[in-house]
């Protein structure tokens, strides 16, 4: 992942930092113990650090795990400081919960054993050459009353978790990673008001429910930084759902991503878009820090579109426009506004009302090396390619400076392209046993053989195709081993999506281990990146029946290869 890590780093042209665990030790890899790293953690950071790319790494300030493990200096780590420090009922008892088969205690965030203890842990953290810490849970867990008389805080006392407990607590935190490194940043899970004052950054991964209004966005942009969503990494959305995240996010003032490297290692027009969108929110920063979002313009005519988005727990079906936007306006009275179209179909709206009358606007389009100014009590309609994006600046006085930077920025990303596929690999199934072929038989990638010169997506990342598919390349193979093919068998359909020329060979493996050719097909091309078509090939007379071996010999530009279906 480290050198997929530095070519996206490369390839995007703009900074990046990665969202990283599993980088302490298995033995270790306890709540609370992320203070040592291991070897794949070091040769990661090694590679990584060498090209300008963040790191922030898992931790957790909420709870203990009591599994009794030696701490750096032998000691018994949850009896000598986890107990203790535990939240206490009435009765004296710890507050337990369980996350699979691991049994923790949650953490008093007022006793000065846990202070001075997690403290250590990041500024552990901080002396690694990380550049932040993600304190897990923080901003999302519930608070607690304690009853333990040996903490700082009265039996019971309403202001133990946050005021005499969290607050002073990473006033200490910060305090130490400062004196390491006086840019190390600290984010956390969701986004509680109360502890907004002690976060760099929130990673509100839960801004997937339908109907999501953006009112966190539009109170907090600018005071923190909104540093990921969920993506597909837990339960899968479908293809369309990854473009409109990354429209919210931008057009939100939210850090694009928290998208696992799966999702980007193949070249698709996703990872196009995610480039585009970074290169704007670069170059449309001070609005999204400085300005203040204005309420969402009326459309005549908005188009809807109904995905799957990825979420915790369960995907969701969410119905959101075709083309999310939104407004900012300076403190001087300028106006920002972005409309980004995320589905692959060119659309039109019209707004109803945006501006006073009185101003100057000016239009920058994606592509065009300047901007179209027009009347602000006459707006044109918007019309965006598949994609595409239109940024608008209204200004009280003249603006054609700024509104000529944007118009270079609008041009500069309309000439990105999808860049190189990382790392197209082969592999095979163990698993793969002798399968019976009649008509109807349908084989997916989990009982695939073998593939060469292919890119393996899993179902997370793969456009919601649950058994998984193949991205193809020009000398790409697929090979279909210990086939018993019955005779009632006459076709072989491929499903497939090609969005180039594409040719597939049909091959039968002889008992010599050749490739005999037995038949050619001219994929059918898609208009759309995930536009599966099936394509049909009709297996030769001559071809041997019963058990036989097959291989499908790829040439030309790229498929998104989902399954084979025997006719």
């Amino acid at each position: 992942h480290a050198q997929v890590i530095t070519f996206m780093r490369k390839y995007l042209d703009v900074p990046i930092s990665v969202h990283l665990v599993g980088w302490s030790f298995p033995e270790r890899r306890i709540w609370p113990h992320f203070d040592q790293i291991n070897e794949a953690g070091k040769e990661f950071m090694a590679h990584v650090k060498q090209h300008d790319v963040r790191v922030i790494p898992y931790s957790d300030s909420i709870i203990f795990s009591i599994n009794d493990v030696p701490g750096p200096t032998g000691e018994k780590d949850y009896s000598r400081i986890g107990f203790p420090s535990a939240v206490k009922n009435v009765n004296g008892i710890p507050i337990y919960r369980q996350y699979g088969k691991k049994k923790v205690v949650v953490v008093c965030p007022g006793a000065p054993l846990w202070q001075d203890y997690y403290t250590n842990i990041v500024s552990s953290i901080a002396k690694l050459g990380f550049d932040g810490a993600y304190h897990d849970q923080q901003g999302a867990y519930r608070a607690f009353s304690c009853f333990d008389r040996t903490h700082n805080h009265d039996v019971n006392d309403p202001a133990s978790w946050i005021v005499k407990g969290h607050i002073p607590m990473f006033e200490k935190i910060r305090a130490a990673a400062y004196k390491v490194n006086p840019d190390f940043v600290h984010t956390s899970e969701d986004g509680a008001d109360p502890h907004l004052q002690l976060m760099d950054g929130y990673t509100m991964w839960r801004f997937t429910e339908p109907n999501h209004v953006p009112a966190f966005q539009a109170v907090y942009a600018g005071r923190i930084q909104i540093s990921g969503r969920m993506f597909n990494h837990q339960q899968p959305g479908d293809w369309d759902s990854a473009f409109i995240k990354f429209a919210e996010q931008l057009a939100y003032a939210e850090q694009l991503g928290w998208i696992t490297v799966e999702d980007l290692i193949v070249a698709t027009p996703l990872r196009t878009y995610f480039k585009k969108l970074a290169h704007l929110r670069q170059g449309l920063i001070k609005y999204f820090t400085e300005a203040d979002m204005l309420k969402p313009y009326r459309f005549e005519n908005m188009p809807k579109i109904k995905s799957r988005w990825g979420d915790f727990g369960q995907a969701k079906n969410v119905i959101t426009d075709k083309i999310i936007h939104s407004s900012w306006q300076l403190p001087d009275g300028r106006i920002m506004a972005i409309f980004i179209n995320t589905v692959e179909e060119p659309v039109s709206v019209k707004v109803k009302h945006a501006f006073d009358a009185k101003g100057k606007l000016a239009i920058c389009r994606e592509g065009a090396k300047t901007p179209e100014y027009a009347d602000p009590a006459k707006l044109p309609e918007i019309k965006l390619a598949p994609y595409a994006t239109e940024v608008w600046l209204y200004s009280p006085a003249d603006n054609s400076e700024e509104a000529s930077k944007i118009a270079a920025l609008m041009h500069k990303i309309s000439t990105f392209d999808m860049g190189e596929d990382v790392f197209p690999s082969s592999g095979y199934n163990r698993g793969a046993k002798k399968t019976a072929v009649s008509p109807g038989t349908e084989i997916y990638l989990d009982r695939i053989y073998r593939y060469y010169n292919c890119h393996r997506k899993s179902y997370k990342s793969g456009g919601g195709i649950r058994k998984r598919m193949l991205h193809t390349y020009d000398k790409s193979e697929i090979y279909f081993m210990n086939l018993a093919i019955s005779p009632e068998v006459k076709a072989l359909e491929i499903t497939a999506a090609a969005t180039g020329k594409t040719e597939v060979e049909l091959c039968e493996i002889t008992r010599k281990g050749t490739l005999r050719p037995l038949a050619k097909i001219q994929l059918k091309s898609s208009n759309k990146w995930m536009e599966m078509h099936k394509n049909t090939i009709e297996l030769p007379k001559q071809m041997k029946k019963g058990k036989t071996a097959l291989v499908l010999k790829f040439s030309g530009d790229t498929t998104r290869f989902q399954n084979v279906k025997f006719l």
